[in-house]
């Protein structure tokens, strides 16, 4: 996210491909080259755990690379000016200044991002490794039930947890709207999850200013 931003030309460059490649190539792939292809390349030590691991990693850091930079964009320009005029330099005005404001600004997104993330983790069965899709599976299998009554709870696992983290990133959006003053989260193209977010904490705060006058009358 720094370097996406970085006044240094050939590190913004090089950041934007990352962030470009990373993100627009389907995770798959990566989960497939992680495992197949540094094994190829005498990486013997990288189990089907640690191919999850890294493909979920080159991905989401794209992502969250994105997420972070819109979080800092979003700040008023007056923040850095500010740290400027009392004699920080660029980088101390992030540390100190942006950085910590920025994060707290996203933290709703990282949360649905978090929500994506616990969905992906079902694609390590293209390599064998036995996450929690693959082990409801696995049971369906073993023991004499159809194994659609295993998918079937496996389902309702997955739904439970997403719906409870795309909540709680809803409601902190809407928390954040009402202590700080924030505005509606732009991130651009390639986030829509998180100009969804936006869209839904809007709905979620005209409901809540509507029911507002019922309460206090």
């Amino acid at each position: 996210a720094l370097g996406r931003i970085a006044r240094n030309p050939v590190l913004r460059s090089a950041a934007r491909g990352y962030v470009e490649i990373f993100r627009s190539v389907p995770l798959l792939i990566f989960i497939f080259f992680a495992f197949l292809g540094l094994q190829d390349l005498g990486l013997t030590w990288v189990t089907p755990f640690w191919g999850v691991v890294i493909g979920l990693t080159a991905y989401n850091s794209a992502v969250l690379a994105e997420i972070f930079r819109a979080g800092i964009l979003s700040l008023d320009r007056g923040q850095s000016e500010a740290a400027a005029t009392i004699g920080l330099s660029y980088w101390q005005s992030m540390r100190l200044v942006i950085l910590p404001q920025a994060i707290r600004r996203m933290t709703p997104a990282i949360v649905a991002q978090l929500a994506t993330l616990t969905k992906d983790t079902s694609l390590g069965y293209v390599v064998g490794y036995e996450e929690f899709l693959r082990r409801g599976r696995v049971l369906g299998q073993q023991v004499p039930i159809n194994p659609l009554q295993a998918f079937v709870v496996v389902g309702i696992v997955y739904f439970i947890l997403i719906f409870a983290l795309s909540r709680l990133a809803r409601r902190l959006e809407v928390q954040q709207r009402r202590k700080y003053r924030a505005g509606k989260m732009e991130a651009g193209a390639g986030l829509e999850d998180l100009e969804a977010l936006g869209e839904e904490a809007d709905e979620d705060e005209l409901a809540e200013r509507e029911q507002q006058p019922a309460v206090s009358g």
